[in-house]
């Protein structure tokens, strides 16, 4: 083989070689321009897609449902100064208060000075019931009014105690044992003895009867 031929071929793969090495590079270039494309193209479609993806769990209502500008507030109870005070003929004597509104009682005293006790929605009169009880009067629903009804100024009995019944009828006087009963407050609401009254009044009559018997046998005794 002659020098030029040799020289030929070296320059021919030289050449192919630096054709494949240009076309290499080329090749990676345009991979890498491709990718990076893509992935700019691609952020876009993340963001919409996490987007869409809160607004599905926002529309779950995991925290609850949001509350509404436009519901109705809760009706307060009117206050106690703002009511007018009633015009019935009521006398306010005692208030036994709970810790269930509902079951808050007062004694009320009517116009026949006979006084009663009412719990919370009994009928004192006719269209007048007994709305709530408070600390120093009861609130009184009268037609569908409220009203209140306080204690009397001169009042001085116990606020949460039931009043001691109050003798109405003069009647003549007792006996010793009778009026000792009756100090203990052994007198219904009404001013009739209680039971237990009535029971012991009659065990000291038949004791006194038993003595009187024995005092008669003894004084016979003698003059048998």
């Amino acid at each position: 083989m002659s020098p030029r031929f040799a020289f030929i071929i070296v320059l021919a793969s030289m050449s192919m070689y630096l054709a494949f090495q240009a076309y290499s590079l080329r090749a990676i270039s345009s991979m890498d321009a491709s990718a990076t494309a893509r992935v700019v193209g691609s952020q876009p479609v993340a963001k919409q897609s996490r987007a869409l993806n809160l607004k599905e769990v926002a529309r779950l209502n995991l925290m609850g449902a949001p509350y509404a500008k436009d519901k109705q507030p809760l009706v307060e109870k009117p206050l106690q100064s703002n009511l007018p005070s009633t015009s019935l003929k009521l006398t306010l004597t005692a208030v036994i208060q709970s810790t269930d509104e509902n079951k808050g009682s007062a004694f009320i005293e009517n116009e026949k000075n006979i006084s009663n006790r009412y719990f919370v929605g009994d009928q004192i009169s006719s269209g007048v019931t007994l709305h709530a009880v408070e600390e120093e009067s009861v609130i009184l629903s009268r037609n569908g009014q409220l009203e209140t009804l306080r204690f009397p100024a001169s009042n001085s009995i116990a606020r949460n105690q039931p009043p001691q019944p109050v003798k109405r009828d003069q009647s003549p006087a007792q006996p010793a044992n009778e009026q000792q009963a009756s100090n203990q407050g052994d007198y219904d609401e009404n001013g009739k003895p209680s039971q237990s009254l009535r029971m012991r009044l009659k065990r000291m009559a038949l004791e006194a009867r038993r003595k009187k018997i024995l005092e008669q046998q003894g004084q016979q005794q003698p003059t048998q």
